[in-house]
């Protein structure tokens, strides 16, 4: 593929390069934060006030990002010369917003539908103001380089679950139940308590994540991230036999997050490191063909989906369950509900974050819980967002796959720079010292433990914390 990021086409001016830098940064640091310290940065409160605190936290961090974007755009326009490179999301992202739009006017708790779409839109600005940023081939190997980093300390976060403190929670859990049951508001005898007792019994490595599904998730995007650091030295092996030797930390990293992704037992990341696989051998293999062929193999996949989707929808029917035990029959508890919700409301949706609020009026009489979401990606847009959500979303991820596999360019070793750069430059260093001072700053101020009077728990804190992940 031609490396359109080697030259800018547009030049920028000096303060705008040094304040697109702070942003890779401050992006960066996002990043790291969200992996090592997620999903619920105040999990000793209690469950009302982590629903809210969490809240608070996503909106905090979605408003930085979005209104990093905001400022990134005005001073481009600012410039003599506006400069941005496409991406190929624009047309579905405003089908999507024109739903989000719509459903947000047609959700009951208009707060919530907000927050959804501030913090499910902020992302997607993110990423297309990643793409105009990130305009080196230096640039694009620090962010794969940060994200491969990030899957080996989720890696050694996950072996200190499985060898130490899984075990240590299940000591402390009955040695004093209650005290812990008590912090986090669970009543014994409720759904919450069985619920609670079967994750602290369950012994996942699940690393910084709150189930083992999402850390195979992430270990699978810190693989493809190694992946292509690996096969980019792979392409530079002709002209730099002599320099070998020193990329080949990345060939380790590959296979200590292929171990992860088993080490998860995540059976959706598992399938999906195989199925991925078996795609990209087919792409490497039959590449000019499939270029070729490219409105038949979308037809035939998009015939494959639907089969599978009405199979799965008769199956569910007939036997009120799916094939694969009791996890199955509350997927499918989960998902017969929320198509119900879905055909009531085919154009808006019930408004975005506002599921919880309708699933109860939908889910079989037999289900134990209430749950906030699907479980299900397309039903989850589809029932907040309406029909043109979905419509919306697919376009803003197929679209850029349907233009870069119809690219007629392809990568070759001589499309990479002839100039060898030291392997740890300054701007590196200088990036990876204001990330790790960032994440010290954000850490003392969100973490009780770091405002402890106990000398040595603060240093274990900072070592652990937020060493370990620089």
């Amino acid at each position: 593929m031609k490396n359109p990021i080697n030259k800018t086409e547009v030049p920028k001016s000096k303060a705008l390069r040094i304040f697109e830098y702070a942003l890779l940064v401050f992006y960066l640091g996002v990043i790291i934060l969200r992996v090592i310290y997620t999903e619920g940065p105040t999990m000793q409160m209690s469950a009302v006030s982590i629903a809210n605190n969490d809240s608070l936290y996503g909106l905090y961090v979605s408003s930085g990002l979005f209104f990093s974007f905001i400022i990134w755009l005005v001073w481009n326009q600012c410039e003599r010369k506006f400069s941005y490179r496409t991406t190929g999301i624009g047309l579905g992202l405003l089908i999507f917003g024109i739903a989000a739009i719509i459903s947000g006017f047609a959700a009951s708790d208009k707060r919530l539908a907000i927050n959804n779409i501030v913090m499910l839109f902020t992302p997607i600005f993110c990423a297309i103001l990643l793409v105009q940023i990130i305009d080196s081939t230096a640039k694009v190997r620090l962010m794969l380089a940060v994200i491969a980093a990030l899957g080996v300390v989720c890696t050694y976060q996950s072996i200190d679950q499985l060898l130490f403190i899984n075990r240590e929670t299940v000591k402390e859990y009955e040695e004093n139940p209650d005290s812990m049951l008590d912090a986090l508001n669970i009543q014994r005898g409720t759904l919450q308590y069985f619920l609670f007792e079967q994750r602290i019994y369950s012994n996942n490595a699940r690393a910084y994540f709150t189930t083992r599904n999402s850390a195979g998730s992430f270990f699978l995007l810190a693989f493809f991230a190694s992946a292509a650091l690996v096969a980019e030295r792979i392409l530079r092996r002709k002209k730099d036999k002599g320099n070998q030797r020193r990329f080949r930390i990345s060939d380790i990293i590959v296979i200590i997050l292929i171990a992860s992704i088993f080490l998860t037992k995540s059976k959706g990341a598992i399938i999906g490191l195989l199925f991925a696989m078996a795609l990209l051998a087919l792409y490497f293999r039959f590449a000019g063909q499939l270029k070729i062929h490219r409105k038949l193999i979308l037809t035939i996949f998009v015939l494959i989906i639907s089969a599978g989707t009405l199979t799965t929808a008769w199956y569910g029917l007939t036997y009120h369950t799916l094939p694969g035990g009791d996890s199955m029959l509350v997927r499918w508890q989960y998902w017969h509900a929320s198509a119900k919700m879905f055909l009531n409301h085919i154009w808006s949706g019930v408004g975005p974050g506002n599921f919880s609020i309708y699933y109860p009026h939908y889910k079989p009489g037999a289900a134990l819980e209430s749950v906030s979401d699907p479980h299900n990606f397309a039903l989850n847009i589809l029932t907040q967002y309406g029909v043109f959500g979905l419509i919306g979303f697919l376009l803003m991820i197929f679209l850029p796959l349907w233009r870069i596999t119809g690219s007629t360019n392809i990568v070759s070793p001589a499309s990479i720079e002839k100039k060898q750069k030291p392997l740890i430059s300054k701007t590196a260093v200088t990036i990876i010292l204001c990330i790790w001072l960032g994440l010290l700053i954000v850490r003392s101020a969100i973490s009780p433990a770091l405002r402890s009077n106990d000398f040595m728990v603060i240093i274990y804190i900072l070592l652990r914390y937020c060493t370990l992940p620089v």
